[in-house]
């Protein structure tokens, strides 16, 4: 150890982070193998020496990296020098998604231009079209056929193909996308995927199974957050976490945010707020939140958020003023107890836990549920269209699948339209204009 002639580093997936020591000793030695069997020349004896110590490996954004993990590392740095020169970190910004190799040989690209065209789309986007893509090659294998590029008839194939195994219209088409976003990856191209033959099998899906609306989750108005609030010391006993989901449950609906837009799985990601991203006025009538980024804004132009002071309850100011109370600027907005990521996850059972305690069925609401709260209850407050749109942050007219209105506001609508005037006379004997 003194005078090592090489060293590997590999980060542990998330999903064996759980997992007992002998386990991860065991994935220790086989990485290690992985990595130096390859430059061995033929059979040879190894012996490996384990003593494991998980550590975590801080970015530039993460100010409150593990301080033994910092010591561990200045302990490799100062007794093996030469080991931690060889040692190589992952210091791609967590907005990145990693280049898989077998991507970069088969792109025909150079790595730089391979990372930006695998960076084109969302880590989350890649994440759940490698297995469509693995599944339609293959298909395609099993037809003798080449997958890429896919024909016209083995794409009307496996559509059919799709139609036996059960899927709904809606997963069919969006795997058909997931297979012409490779077909763009791989620069070929997507002329077959404008097929009027294509398009006629589809259409014959679409008619045969149907393609139903997706059930909308229920709007969290004003009286459901009063609500909220008074179950919280119910259900977190920790006054910490507490106070972090009381003023992230009031912003959401202050500011018409989605749960995506509040939590952060790891460290220095993209999206992750910051006690710094809150600013308030001086006589603390209203604070300003800057979003980094969004599922709405991946280029992350960041957006300012403005959250009244209100004299009740659910105030986000007076919230977020006791959780940006004497904490540095750097530090993270929310974040768990025991410095856990303040992750969706989380987000969603604290909210479901709150309803249940409330006496509400919780599977109807989701962490849109604020954001589609805050539009339903300004509309039934008179607030017209534009305001709202501009209150969400809305670029489009998609705002409207947000504001829910009962049967009951539908029906008066209807009677003050149709039945106010019961007996005015209506000429239609003469010459009439229609709105085109």
């Amino acid at each position: 150890m003194d005078s090592p002639s090489a060293a590997f580093t590999k980060e542990l997936s998330r999903r064996h982070r759980q997992k007992d020591i002998r386990f991860l000793e065991a994935l220790a030695i086989l990485e290690a193998l992985r990595c130096f069997s390859p430059l061995w020349a033929g059979p040879r004896r190894v012996v490996q020496h384990i003593d494991l110590i998980p550590i975590r490996v801080s970015s530039t954004a993460n100010v409150l990296a593990d301080a033994l993990s910092r010591r561990r590392f200045a302990f490799i740095q100062q007794q093996y020098p030469r080991a931690f020169a060889l040692l190589c970190f992952n210091t791609v910004d967590a907005a990145h998604s990693p280049l898989p190799p077998s991507f970069l040989g088969t792109s025909g690209l150079s790595a730089a231009a391979t990372f930006l065209l695998w960076n084109g789309l969302a880590a989350s986007t890649r994440a759940r079209s490698t297995p469509v893509c693995s599944d339609f090659a293959t298909f395609a294998s099993s037809r003798c056929c080449h997958p890429f590029p896919a024909s016209e008839t083995l794409l009307i194939e496996w559509v059919a193909a799709q139609h036996t195994a059960s899927k709904t219209y809606g997963s069919i088409k969006r795997d058909l996308a997931i297979i012409k976003s490779w077909h763009i990856d791989l620069g070929l191209s997507t002329v077959v995927f404008d097929s009027k033959h294509l398009a006629r099998v589809v259409r014959g899906l679409k008619r045969v199974i149907g393609d139903p609306l997706p059930v909308a989750k229920l709007a969290l108005t004003l009286p459901l957050l009063h609500q909220l609030l008074r179950a919280l010391p119910t259900v977190c006993p920790s006054q910490h976490n507490r106070r972090m989901f009381r003023a992230t449950f009031c912003l959401a609906f202050a500011c018409f945010l989605h749960s995506g837009e509040l939590t952060w799985e790891a460290q220095g990601a993209d999206n992750m707020l910051m006690v710094g991203s809150v600013s308030f006025a001086a006589d603390k009538s209203f604070a300003t939140v800057t979003i980094p980024a969004s599922k709405t804004d991946p280029f992350r132009r960041g957006a300012t958020l403005a959250a009244p002071a209100v004299q009740l309850s659910t105030c986000a100011v007076s919230a977020l003023d006791v959780v940006c109370r004497s904490r540095p600027s750097s530090a993270p907005l929310f974040i768990l107890e025991g410095d856990r990521p303040f992750d969706r996850s989380s987000f969603v059972a604290t909210l479901h836990q709150c309803l249940t305690t409330c006496g509400i069925e919780p599977s109807a609401y989701s962490g849109h549920s604020f954001r589609r709260g805050a539009a339903t209850w300004a509309a039934s407050n008179g607030i017209d269209n534009d305001t709202i749109r501009g209150l969400g942050c809305w670029w489009s007219k998609c705002f409207r699948r947000y504001i829910n209105k009962s049967a009951a506001d539908r029906a008066a609508t209807t009677k003050v339209v149709l039945y106010t005037n019961t007996s005015a006379p209506l000429s239609l004997d003469t010459v009439a204009w229609r709105d085109l």
